[in-house]
């Protein structure tokens, strides 16, 4: 099995580039510092610390390319966390610039159409996902170490659990009411909005402006968002960058 992470210019996994990876298995490892060919913005150096002049005279990706599909293709195996949404579309992406469309289209094969697939890609958050159950029940058996199956669904056990929990959580997590507000309002990582329509770079995620920013939107299709049946953090968002009342 190959694990691998990505260290990048952004979140856009078809225009963002690599400026870090590493690629391993139990007996060896490769990993570099990349010359992205592009700036490296703040935003992405405040998160990673990696800036222009620490990647100024390294090697493009090409030049690295050829070393990491040999890796990979010596066990089939690639793993990682959050691969699947990120790290996987923005390597094929990476290798189809440099000449190396079979391989990157090898992984898109594996996203797509799995039953097809000469790559095992294996994903710990989506692993992660599927066992730790996000319901009050889920909750109750990780933070509590209860079985609260059988008596779920009723509102006054419900409540009951539900108080244990919480207070479980700020103990565990050591946060007081106002930063438990703070997180539960707090939208996904990469996102502006709960529901993930706006990334934090205020593109959206859906529709026919997908990959534009919410300011490239004409007013009609900002208005019927904010009329619409969208969630109201959307909503707020979109009045913010969109400059609507």
């Amino acid at each position: 099995m190959i694990v691998f992470d990505l260290e990048t210019t952004g979140l856009d996994v078809k225009k963002d580039r690599i400026v870090q990876y590493c690629f391993m298995n139990e007996k060896k490892s490769i990993s570099s510092l990349i010359y992205p060919e592009m700036k490296i913005p703040k935003s992405a150096t405040d998160v990673h610390k990696i800036s222009d002049k620490d990647v100024e005279l390294c090697q493009p990706f090409k030049d690295h390319a050829e070393s990491i599909v040999d890796f990979i293709m010596s066990e089939k195996v690639i793993a990682g966390f959050n691969i699947i949404n990120f790290d996987l579309p923005l390597l094929a992406n990476e290798m189809m610039r440099c000449g190396f469309k079979d391989f990157a289209m090898m992984i898109f094969v594996a996203l797509t159409e799995p039953e097809k697939s000469e790559l095992i890609i294996i994903d710990g958050s989506s692993i992660f996902r599927n066992f730790f159950k996000r319901t009050l029940t889920g909750a109750a058996e990780y933070y509590l170490d209860v079985d609260f199956t059988d008596s779920a669904h009723d509102a006054v056990r419900d409540g009951e659990i539900t108080m244990q929990v919480i207070q479980a959580q700020m103990e565990k997590y050591n946060i007081d009411t106002n930063k438990a507000f703070e997180i539960s309002l707090m939208p996904p990582e990469g996102f502006l909005d709960r529901a993930c329509k706006i990334k934090s770079d205020g593109k959206f995620t859906f529709g026919k402006y997908a990959g534009k920013h919410v300011s490239e939107a004409d007013i009609g299709y900002l208005q019927w968002i904010v009329n619409g049946d969208f969630d109201f953090q959307t909503k707020h968002v979109i009045k913010k960058l969109g400059n609507l009342k």
